[in-house]
């Protein structure tokens, strides 16, 4: 008797394991239809219904870690508030370059505020396509695939201001220093300061103005640079302040 009182003590813990596992199992399936709904909702319908300047899901069967839209994936430059920014390049024809904006859908920059955010950045700078501005990155193209959003802009140097003026400190000697002369400073505090000026004209407030966010091209002495992620950047009327606090530190208005 004590055997077998034993031997149903037993049967009947497996059998209450077995149901909590099939619990966990159907709780689990419940939570993959509430996500795979949810995705719909963010990636299928808000897209086409609420914020249209992200466009629809296109398959990529080309897409891994490397490659996306026919893009190589290049060098990581300085992360970006939305995501991670790249060089990339594709042929077709000739060698195209672009700067790529590379955001994952499963991180948290994606959620609905984050949706919302991505959507404004890449309506605000289609609408600075329309005013454009010689040193101002232009939009390219956006593509949507079913791991990343990408924003391709155009490409305006090989490196961003801060590695460019990093060259001044990184050589062991004085003589292999490679700082900017005079007229390449002047050249390029006016290009700077055209740029703002067209961005406030435009009632545009770019909130993360710091050398990461320039990009540095030169060429038989010339130097164009070219003022890029917006992804902070709002519309402004021109008598109102900016109040949030937002920015790279030590780069911020101290007013923010």
């Amino acid at each position: 008797l004590a055997l077998r009182a034993k031997l149903l003590k037993i049967q009947g813990q497996y059998l209450e394991v077995q149901n909590q596992a099939v619990m966990r199992t159907m709780m689990a399936s419940e939570f993959e239809d509430r996500y795979s709904i949810l995705n719909a909702v963010k990636w299928q319908y808000l897209p086409s219904r609420l914020l249209r300047s992200i466009p629809r899901i296109r398959m990529d069967p080309e897409e891994d870690d490397d490659r996306v839209a026919g893009f190589q994936v290049g060098p990581k430059q300085p992360r970006g508030f939305l995501g991670v920014s790249h060089f990339a390049s594709r042929q077709e024809g000739r060698i195209q370059m672009c700067n790529m904006l590379v955001i994952d859908k499963d991180k948290p920059t994606c959620s609905f505020t984050g949706l919302k955010m991505i959507n404004h950045h890449i309506r605000l700078m289609q609408d600075l396509n329309n005013a454009h501005h010689v040193n101002l990155s232009h939009l390219l193209a956006v593509y949507h695939t079913p791991r990343r959003l990408v924003v391709c802009t155009e490409f305006c140097g090989p490196r961003t201001l801060y590695s460019r003026l990093k060259l001044r400190d990184r050589p062991a000697t004085p003589e292999a220093r490679h700082g900017l002369g005079e007229a390449a400073v002047r050249s390029l505090m006016k290009q700077v300061g055209s740029a703002v000026a067209h961005l406030h004209a435009a009632q545009v407030c770019h909130r993360d103005i710091k050398p990461e966010n320039f990009t540095i091209r030169e060429q038989e002495g010339d130097v164009e640079v070219k003022l890029g992620g917006f992804e902070l950047a709002r519309r402004q009327a021109l008598d109102q302040f900016c109040s949030s606090s937002c920015g790279t530190m030590p780069f911020a208005a101290p007013e923010t």
